[in-house]
This record gives C-alpha cells, structure tokens and sequence, in this order.
C-alpha cells in the first residue's frame, strides 16, 4: 500500500473485534461426608454483581435424587423477605448424577448486587455431595 506516500490517501488495514465475555458462575457445594445431605437451609451467598440467571446445572458423584430450592432477598430485608425465585423449576437430580435446565421459564431470573440467595434442600436420597452452578448474565 501507498500509506504515507505524498499525494495519497490511501489507508490499509484489519479491524479486529472481540467479544467479552458477560457471564458469571455462582458455584454452591453440599457435602455432608458420607451421609446423605438432610433436608434444610444448607448456606447463603451474598451477589456482588447484578444480571440474569440463564441456567443451572447440577452434578454429583454419585446417583440419586435431590431437589434444592432457591429463595432471594435484598440486604436490607433478609431473612425477613426470602423468596423463592425457582419457579417450577427446581435445581434437581431424580435418580441422576447430573442434570441442568437452559430455559428457566418459571425463575425469577434477575438479580441484583447486595442480594443474597439462600440455599434449602427440600429432599434428597442417596446423594451425599453436590455442586450447583447458576450462569448469571451480566
């Protein structure tokens, strides 16, 4: 190319794009040695960052069935306002050891910085640890 060239205006080059990537993992872990995990309020998790929950996958070393309910509430009212944001779809293993949803259809998916969502097992057979990911879209 004539760039630079006295009389030119010619110009040359390759434009480059890139995509960042907007997403984030919530992991929460259930252990509870080698026994299976009991029903209950099992943790909570504080957000530092506000978006849409996508999707959830749920993995566990071993086969068995566990359902995990999800409740939401702002800094400033909890525990007092939890709600639950699953829908009817709860995070869930029936007789698996993985499992994951893509379409939350029925969640109350969006959440923001300061929020704190609680964890609770509502049942569980045969599962002694798992792990919950939930991808948040900035």
């Amino acid at each position: 190319p004539n760039i630079g060239s006295p009389g030119t205006n010619e110009f040359w080059g390759i434009a480059l794009r890139t995509v960042a990537d907007l997403t984030r993992t919530i992991n929460f872990v259930l252990d509870n040695g080698s026994f299976d995990i009991t029903p209950g309020v099992k943790g909570s998790l504080g957000l530092d960052v506000s978006g849409r929950i996508e999707s959830w996958t749920i993995v566990s070393g071993d086969t068995g069935s566990i359902v995990i309910d999800i409740r939401k509430d702002k800094f400033d009212t909890y525990p007092d306002n939890l709600t639950s944001i699953v829908g009817s779809e709860y995070p869930r293993l029936s007789n698996q050891s993985k499992n994951r949803d893509e379409s939350l259809s029925t969640w109350t998916s969006e959440v923001v910085a300061g929020d704190i969502l609680d964890f609770t097992v509502v049942s569980c057979t045969g599962i002694t640890k798992c792990s919950l990911f939930l991808r948040l879209n900035l």
